[in-house]
């Protein structure tokens, strides 16, 4: 849906939206996201997923613990409408790479990505629970000072 002012298309603002998990109801878009090799052109080298792998993968979600993947949808919504995924996580480098999908064409560019990957984000950045809430780290470094060069 776009709104029309002055002569200028604009998007409609997408409904406020939430992180959660991914559920077994949650299948059968996620199958179709998977099998569009437009979607997923940016995401990976594309393959048809079979409906064996995919069944196994959504009962097997959450058993990996190098991966998290978090749904999205719309506040109050059941249906999903895309996902976020934290894949290989190293819990020794504190790193992660992290990806977003909005299914379905009409549902991108509204800014549900954005806001899914802020709220996982922020997921990710509460490092401490401390006295009853969560507490953020702050992480520092120190560079090795550079030794001169042996002769000069």
């Amino acid at each position: 849906m776009r709104a029309i002012i002055a002569g200028v298309s604009t998007p409609t603002p997408l409904e406020q939206i939430q992180i959660g998990p991914i559920t077994t109801q949650d299948s059968e878009p996620l199958f179709r996201w998977f099998n569009d090799p437009q979607a997923a052109r940016l995401d990976y080298a594309w393959r048809p997923v079979d409906g064996i792998s995919h069944q196994k993968w959504i009962t097997s979600i959450g058993t990996d613990p190098t991966q998290i993947w978090f749904a999205i949808r719309r506040t109050g919504h059941a249906g999903i409408i895309g996902f976020v995924i934290l894949r290989n996580i190293s819990a020794v480098h504190r790193s992660a790479e992290l990806g977003v999908r909005i299914g379905e064409e009409g549902d991108r560019g509204r800014g549900a990505g954005k806001e899914a990957t802020r709220q996982v984000l922020q997921f990710c950045w509460q490092a401490q629970f401390i006295d009853g809430e969560w507490k953020n780290v702050i992480l520092m470094g120190a560079l090795r000072p550079r030794v001169a060069a042996r002769g000069s």
